[in-house]
This record gives structure tokens, C-alpha cells and sequence, in this order.
């Protein structure tokens, strides 16, 4: 690998990131910007037939169920949590 990666598709790449020097201090500011992410809802349109997705009639919010947290690979929002709480004790 040449250089920090355009995407960090999964888990085990913010691990391997981790474990670079060079690249620790990104990987974990963008672990943050993962953990504070509020994607646990969803706004989507209640029918199909009401195109005007601005009216507040036309949508509802539910549950996310594939939060970006979910898609790279985590259990939960506390393992990153978790991991970058290791990873600065490490850093001391």
C-alpha cells in the first residue's frame, strides 16, 4: 500500500491503519467521525405514489438498519468507542 487509502472499507483495515504509525492519527480521527455519526434513522418516503420527498406527509423516519458503523464491520457503536479508547492508552 502506497500512501493512506482513498475508502476504509472494514474493520481489520482501520486495525491495519492502526497499527502503522504514520497513519495512526487519521485512522483514529476518522474512527471518531465514525463513532458521532448519527445515522441510527432514516427518513424514506411512505408512498411511492407521493414523489415530494421535501413533505414532511410523505416521509417518516425509522430505523437504520445498516448504519455505516454496521457496514464497515463492527458490532456496535461501543467497540469503536472501545477501540480508540485502547489506542490512546496505547499512544501514553
Amino acid at each position: 500500500m502506497r500512501g493512506y487509502p482513498k475508502y476504509v472499507a472494514t474493520k481489520q483495515d482501520y486495525l491495519n491503519l492502526l497499527s502503522m504509525p504514520e497513519y495512526r492519527e487519521r485512522a483514529l480521527s476518522e474512527l471518531a467521525t465514525l463513532f458521532e455519526l448519527d445515522d441510527d434513522e432514516v427518513i424514506v418516503c411512505k408512498d411511492r405514489k407521493d414523489r415530494d420527498i421535501h413533505a414532511e406527509r410523505a416521509t417518516e423516519k425509522k430505523p437504520n438498519r445498516l448504519p455505516m458503523w454496521k457496514c464497515k464491520g463492527f458490532a456496535s457503536r461501543s467497540e469503536i468507542e472501545h477501540l480508540i479508547k485502547q489506542q490512546r492508552k496505547d499512544e501514553k
